[in-house]
């Protein structure tokens, strides 16, 4: 796995948190699949475990954290992320752990949604399509087709 480039990031790691990611990188070229990053508080294990996410891939993680901390992880991936993250935080407001699943689940197919429609937006208005919204949904129609149902 090969280092992640600037591109992705608002922040750049310290040294500390280079040797981290080091380790980690190490780890996975053996194999293994998991690591444990135990630093005292303020060294940036937040931004460290940004960082390998980034670097990884990663689409989907889960964050287990005090539930003090759980509205630190938004502003987080804000400020060391670089692309886009949507972050589900789910602390004490959800009802059960099948309401917090299903909410999580909502969001992320909320965000690909909003995702694939800002990368097909330019395409289908450059296209001669027209985007109309119907019942809150956007969709796309020719711009002749469009004229012909309204007008009747």
């Amino acid at each position: 796995m090969a280092a992640m480039t600037p591109v992705l990031l608002r922040t750049t790691p310290w040294r500390h948190q280079k040797e981290a990611l080091e380790f980690v990188r190490r780890l996975w070229a053996s194999g293994r699949r998991g690591a444990m990053i135990s630093a005292a508080m303020g060294t940036g294990k937040s931004a460290m475990a940004i960082y390998i996410a980034l670097e990884h891939g990663f689409e989907r993680i889960l964050i287990l954290c005090p539930l003090r901390v759980v509205q630190v992880w938004r502003p987080q991936f804000e400020m060391h992320a670089a692309v886009p993250f949507l972050v589900v935080p789910l602390d004490d407001s959800w009802s059960s752990v099948r309401a917090k699943r299903d909410e999580a689940e909502i969001d992320a197919v909320k965000a690909e949604a909003a995702e694939l429609e800002a990368l097909l937006l330019p395409q289908f208005e450059q296209s001669g399509l027209e985007r109309v919204a119907i019942d809150g949904r956007t969709v796309y129609v020719e711009r002749k087709l469009w004229a012909k149902e309204t007008a009747a």
